[in-house]
């Protein structure tokens, strides 16, 4: 099975540096039903009419569940959504092993594009994202707000935000929710610097779900490779 290559930009659920997604039909009874269950099942010819058995290959599934269930007791996470089984993990050795013992089930793999990149990731908070450019070349802060902030707060800030031009970029939906329109999907602001961070941070307060910080590689690249020189 191809599977697809991904540089990981941040820790999964903050915790988490390595991924792998898995695709095969009934894995998520792996998790919610457990090993034991599984395997009874994919050897038991019973015909079921539920629609979470269907299409499921058993012998495929038996396979699966037999090379998994020796991971399981490891240090990661599983995540399952139908076919496809998730896998988080820190170590990247067992991430490796498990690519490798499971590879014609991996459909994509997710992995920091260094060793640097990933003790960088590993030592700092989980909200810095490593990227090759930060936004708009500009904003190295991004900013999400909850939509449920009081309407007169919303109105505020964004006359006091107007005032800021060049250190706060307002995206379109944000804008318009900010001028009264309902909307529920992801609102954010970019922010240029710590400074103005801070502003936007007292005048919004509780309204902020959270507050993204973007490092360039280049950067974190070059200095932890002098720190490395020097130690030397």
């Amino acid at each position: 099975m191809s599977r697809l290559r991904q540089t990981t930009s941040k820790l999964y659920y903050g915790k988490w540096p390595f991924k792998l997604k898995i695709e095969v039909s009934g894995a998520w009874m792996v998790k919610r039903k457990g090993v034991d269950a599984t395997i009874a099942y994919c050897k038991e010819e019973s015909i079921t009419s539920s629609y979470l058995y269907k299409n499921i290959n058993r012998p495929k599934l038996l396979e699966f569940t037999n090379i998994i269930h020796a991971y399981l007791d490891k240090d990661m996470h599983v995540r399952v959504e139908g076919r496809i089984f998730s896998i988080y993990c820190k170590d990247r050795t067992l991430f490796e092993t498990i690519s490798k013992d499971c590879a014609k089930y991996v459909v994509a793999e997710y992995e920091p594009a260094s060793d640097i990149e990933l003790e960088y990731m590993t030592s700092n908070s989980a909200k810095k994202v490593l990227c090759n450019h930060i936004p708009f070349n500009q904003y190295p802060y991004k900013v999400y707000i909850k939509y449920n902030a009081p309407r007169n707060t919303r109105a505020a800030f964004k006359k006091w935000a107007d005032n800021y031009e060049g250190k706060i970029k307002l995206v379109s939906a944000t804008e318009n929710w900010l001028n009264g329109v309902d909307y529920y999907n992801a609102l954010i602001i970019y922010v240029a610097d710590q400074p103005t961070l801070s502003m936007v941070g007292m005048f919004l307060g509780s309204s902020i779900s959270k507050v993204e910080e973007f490092i360039p590689r280049s950067s974190i690249n070059t200095s932890l490779e002098q720190e490395e020189t020097c130690q030397l």
